[in-house]
């Protein structure tokens, strides 16, 4: 049985390598980090359990189904798996069975748990996170994670301070983390809402003292929508 947060969607993917494209998401429950600036603590935290469901796999993907490929919807091929930290649970047989509806299947994860079936994903975002967030990356378990990521992969890194971005440049450096894949660099958006000084203020960093290979973009779903949940 899974521990799901919500499912939600079709809706469009506003962030990442992915950006744009028609999703469903599936959003587990549980998370092994408590970031200072987390947007979905509803996913995250303990006291919450009373409003995660308990499926299997096999209604989760009736869900996304029937969701997914009715009407105006049919050509959604996307489903995005997130939390929390999805890597907590397993998620194999999820990923098979949604991929047997002819679903293409992401996921993101901040690198903190390697699961074998990484590679069994049609793409995997690694988003580990920087000092502002109040967790420490243990760089072992990541390089693990990158050594079992599927063919298509990106990072995804997010940025608050001039430490955050400094640190973004020790990690893309140490792992050569542009030279295989996309890395995305991401303004921390507090309160859920998308700060448009921080995104200008991380523009004026990347052109000023660049780091190689790296690309910056907002959350075009907090830019449309605030906070709000399901969209």
């Amino acid at each position: 049985m899974l521990k799901v947060s919500e499912i939600f969607g079709p809706t469009i993917q506003g962030e990442g390598a992915l950006m744009g494209q028609p999703t469903m998401f599936v959003r587990l429950g549980g998370c092994d980090y408590r970031c200072d600036w987390c947007d979905t603590l509803y996913a995250v935290l303990p006291n919450y359990n009373k409003e995660w469901k308990k499926a299997t796999e096999e209604e989760v993907v009736d869900e996304l189904e029937h969701s997914a490929c009715s009407g105006a919807h049919a050509d959604c091929e996307w489903v995005t798996v997130s939390g929390g930290n999805p890597a907590l649970q397993d998620c194999e047989e999820l990923i098979r069975q949604t991929q047997s509806k002819g679903f293409k299947v992401a996921m993101e994860t901040q690198g903190s748990i390697c699961r074998a079936w990484f590679t069994e994903l049609d793409h995997l975002v690694l988003s580990p996170k920087p000092p502002s967030s109040g967790e420490q990356l243990d760089e072992s378990v990541f390089r693990e994670c990158l050594e079992n990521a599927p063919y298509h992969y990106s990072i995804k890194l997010v940025v608050k301070d001039m430490d955050d971005y400094e640190w973004a440049r020790g990690l893309v450096e140490r792992h050569n983390l542009s030279d295989e894949q996309d890395v995305f660099l991401q303004p921390c958006n507090t309160n859920t809402l998308l700060n448009l000084d921080s995104y200008k203020w991380l523009v004026a960093q990347a052109l000023d003292n660049p780091i190689y290979g790296t690309r910056i973009l907002p959350q075009l779903h907090v830019l449309a929508w605030g906070g709000e949940r399901g969209v």
